[in-house]
């Protein structure tokens, strides 16, 4: 509200400004051989008392006609908006003959004739009219801008909503494979189970705060998939074989969180879960040119092909994700010769701008 009633003040105040240096300096050379305080007096005080006019003009057009188009009929807005301007006109006839003239002047106010009264009508109304338009065009420039900052502001909050459902998404899929993972091992009342739960407990801590967050450090998305890879190695033992690569100059750099370990998972899931055999999973993060690339390989038997749809949410909600999250990005998942991969790759400094939680 302040910051309105200043905008307010500083228009009306810079039209006073520019009007009296026009009357000053450019128009009124009756003036030239006054002193310089009784100039700028002569100028200022009638553009004062001539602004009360304008000012209703300005007001009425843009706290009423203009809110109002489209909701009102044009009829009667045409209608109120002559009879303001009549009100105005006559005010400032008034004002001029009744005030300026004869008060600062110390003139007396003489009726023109025919030709000259409308002269002084029409550039009156000109007068009037132009500085209420130019209130008019940067109040409406004004309200576009807010406009197009809400609106953009509306969708940041859709982003982040959507993003928040996709995440919270991740938890209790996550959850329910881990605890398959735990059930089996408590079924067979393996002497590694507490430690599994321990291992657990750390990825949803890192879930449920960490990631409350936009962004977090490369490092704590890492770390996190290694902890990961730790637990399904306590569950699969020596039926998996896991290589764990990274490639990356600055581990500090900001990511998305829950990024990389659903495609980690996918490869648990419907690798070690459905081979009979010993699954060879590789894992590679590196950085090429600017592009961060995180790819993720597991043997499979001859069973249908998964793909980001049949693979359950993991890898359809990391795609989701990229595509809210990163303009440039690339999601590829395919299998070639009893290799199935899930390759992510995108620009992690080219990032959709955020709302602040």
């Amino acid at each position: 509200m302040k910051s309105r009633i200043a905008l307010h003040i500083l228009f009306w105040g810079t039209y006073l400004f520019l009007r009296t240096y026009m009357d000053v300096f450019l128009i009124n050379y009756s003036y030239f051989k006054l002193p310089w305080d009784e100039r700028i007096a002569k100028a200022l005080l009638p553009e004062m008392i001539l602004l009360i006019p304008k000012i209703l003009m300005a007001y009425f057009l843009m706290y009423y006609v203009i809110p109002d188009m489209g909701k009102k009929s044009k009829w009667k807005l045409a209608a109120a908006s002559i009879a303001v301007m009549l009100v105005s006109l006559l005010l400032y006839h008034t004002l001029l003959s009744q005030v300026v003239i004869p008060l600062i002047h110390n003139e007396t106010h003489e009726p023109g004739t025919l030709t000259e009264d409308i002269s002084r009508f029409i550039w009156r109304m000109l007068d009037i009219l132009t500085v209420a338009g130019a209130a008019c065009t940067l109040s409406l420039m004004r309200k576009q801008l807010l406009d197009a900052k809400r609106e953009q502001q509306l969708i940041k909050e859709k982003l982040q909503s959507e993003l928040n459902f996709l995440r919270a998404q991740t938890h209790p899929h996550f959850l329910f494979n881990t605890l398959n993972s735990i059930y089996a091992l408590a079924r067979k009342q393996d002497p590694e189970t507490p430690r599994v739960v321990m291992q657990l407990s750390k990825l949803l801590r890192y879930m449920l705060h960490e990631c409350k967050e936009n962004y977090v450090t490369l490092e704590q998305e890492w770390k996190v998939v290694l902890d990961y890879v730790e637990l399904e190695k306590i569950r699969y033992g020596q039926r998996v074989a896991v290589t764990c690569t990274t490639q990356v100059s600055n581990m500090q750099a900001s990511v998305a969180p829950l990024l990389l370990l659903p495609l980690v998972e996918n490869a648990f899931k419907h690798g070690a879960g459905n081979n009979r055999g010993i699954t060879t999973i590789t894992i590679l993060l590196e950085e090429q040119e600017g592009m961060l690339k995180f790819e993720v390989k597991n043997n499979v038997e001859a069973t249908p092909e998964p793909s980001a749809e049949t693979s359950g949410i993991g890898l359809s909600n990391v795609k989701r994700q990229l595509e809210l999250l990163y303009p440039k990005h690339t999601f590829e998942s395919f299998r070639n010769n009893g290799t199935f991969t899930t390759l992510i790759a995108f620009n992690w400094n080219d990032k959709t701008a955020m709302p602040d939680r």
